[in-house]
């Protein structure tokens, strides 16, 4: 059986990671791809508005002179995923409290593995933004897991 080798428009988005600091109250900002362009971590809260943020930041450079192509803007997205869709609703409702909505501030996904792929080739054929901060709600799923289902060839 032969590899797919065709680029997907997720290929092409820049892919970061939170990752939590032992004994500290934070996380630390890591990215798994590689690129010269400076990177602006947004949030938004859905992607008509992390668009918007894009173009803001894009058309500043350009009025000030400077290369819009020098910058790369990333989204923050928090992600629950599951096998089955309705899965990922039960398990984002188990995990819902009046101590912990599950209200991010930034985009949110909660559905199927192949669901999430489709929505980062989405975001960047629509050119919603240059790359991904990717955190799993609630510390459902763990970061590794969601990084090879990206990077999966389906």
């Amino acid at each position: 059986m032969e590899t797919d080798t065709r680029v997907r428009p997720r290929d092409l988005l820049r892919l970061f990671i939170d990752r939590a600091v032992p004994d500290l109250s934070g996380t630390e900002w890591h990215e798994l791809t590689n690129s010269d362009r400076v990177p602006i971590r947004v949030s938004a809260a859905d992607l008509r508005h992390a668009k918007s943020i894009r173009e803001t930041y894009r058309s500043e450079m350009e009025c000030s002179g400077k290369d819009p192509d020098s910058i790369s803007v990333i989204v923050d997205i928090s992600v629950l995923v599951e096998r089955e869709a309705r899965d990922a609703r039960r398990a984002v409702n188990a995990l819902a409290t009046d101590e912990h909505p599950m209200d991010t501030g930034s985009l949110t996904y909660i559905g199927t593995e192949s669901g999430l792929r489709g929505l980062l080739d989405d975001i960047q054929a629509a050119g919603v933004a240059d790359g991904i901060t990717i955190s799993s709600l609630a510390g459902h799923n763990d970061l590794g897991m969601l990084m090879e289902l990206i990077q999966a060839r389906q």
